[in-house]
C-alpha cells in the first residue's frame, strides 16, 4: 500500500534529456538532431551546464508535423518559433 503512495506522488519531467526527447517521440537521437537542425523540433533550453528540451514545445511541434501520406510543401518556411 505504501509503495502505491509513493508512486502517485512522482511528478512527469518538464524538461528532457535529448535521448528522452527523441523516446517521446519515438525517434533515433540521430534523428531528432535532424529534426532540431530543420527546425522542426524545438532547439533545446539551457539549464547550468545541462541542455534540456521543453516537453510543451516538444508538443507543439509534434501536432505540426505531417501525417503519412499528406502533401508536404516545400516552400512551407522554418517554424518561427524553433529558429
Amino acid at each position: 500500500m505504501e509503495e502505491v503512495a509513493r508512486k502517485s506522488n512522482t511528478v512527469a519531467p518538464r524538461g528532457l534529456s535529448k535521448p528522452q526527447a527523441a523516446s517521446y517521440i519515438g525517434v533515433s537521437v540521430g534523428l531528432f538532431d535532424l529534426l532540431v537542425s530543420e527546425h522542426k523540433m524545438p532547439k533545446a533550453k539551457q539549464i547550468a551546464s545541462r541542455k534540456v528540451w521543453d516537453v510543451f514545445e516538444i508538443d507543439q511541434a509534434f501536432e505540426i508535423l505531417p501525417h503519412d501520406g499528406a502533401e508536404i510543401s516545400h516552400d512551407q518556411e522554418p517554424l518561427s518559433d524553433f529558429v
